[in-house]
């Protein structure tokens, strides 16, 4: 079976609807740079903290992984709800949040190994171009900026059922990777209509109207995030090809 884009934002919405903390932990999440790094960088250039470069770099870095962990235990907490819904499990959210806890480290490393994947994918052309030509072009530049936008847009879609293929059917990274990819053959453009109705387009109005503030954008982000993972989520498990087969803790 395969479901469109709308119907899994509509599945999404009434996953929302019904466990309204779920929001939490996004919340979390989107707030985190907004109240955290924010203060950091701005109270970081008074004379008084003295803080060089390296010490704002090993910041940035510490301030990165657990952005990166929350964002993860976030999105796990979201995918395990879509699966309880999917197999008619009745679990409290506090039974989701641990669980999803438990699987955050295998998410933050599924990400980190997207990440990288796509960052070498879209940096190799234009290092192999530099040392082909000796220099980059400005035409070069613009072609190798157009494809390595287009390529990492490819690349998140396909992959962006990965992270459902871990935690519902316990797949390791790579097989979680392999796994997604392949399923999005057929669901490509359901998939690519999710990532610019809900991150694009989103992403768009907050640049477009900033001046409601800093309480509306994190509203936004916050309900944006989450539908977009539970729709990616009801879509994968939508397919008949998860297998559940495994006991819950």
């Amino acid at each position: 079976m395969k479901m469109g884009a709308m119907e899994a934002i509509s599945k999404a919405w009434e996953l929302l609807k019904s466990r309204p903390n779920l929001l939490l932990p996004w919340l979390v999440a989107s707030g985190f740079p907004l109240l955290v790094w924010s203060p950091v960088v701005f109270f970081a250039s008074e004379p008084g903290w003295n803080l060089d470069e390296g010490q704002l770099v090993g910041l940035g870095i510490v301030f990165f992984l657990i952005w990166s962990g929350l964002w993860a235990l976030a999105a796990g907490s979201t995918v395990l709800a879509v699966e309880a819904q999917a197999t008619g499990k009745e679990r409290k959210f506090r039974e989701i949040l641990r669980e999803a806890l438990a699987r955050t480290p295998s998410l933050f490393l599924l990400d980190l190994v997207l990440l990288l994947f796509i960052g070498v994918t879209v940096v190799l052309p234009g290092l192999i171009a530099y040392l082909l030509f000796h220099s980059v072009i400005p035409l070069l530049i613009l072609s190798w900026i157009g494809i390595g936008i287009v390529w990492g847009a490819i690349v998140l879609v396909r992959t962006s059922m990965a992270g459902t293929a871990l935690l519902v059917d316990r797949m390791g990274i790579v097989k979680a990777i392999s796994a997604a990819w392949n399923m999005a053959k057929g669901r490509f453009w359901s998939l690519l209509g999710l990532f610019i109705l809900l991150v694009l387009a989103m992403s768009s109005l907050l640049g477009i109207i900033p001046y409601l503030g800093w309480i509306f954008e994190l509203a936004v982000d916050t309900v944006s995030n989450c539908l977009y993972v539970a729709a990616v989520a009801f879509i994968y498990v939508s397919a008949g090809e998860a297998t559940f087969a495994y006991e819950r803790p």
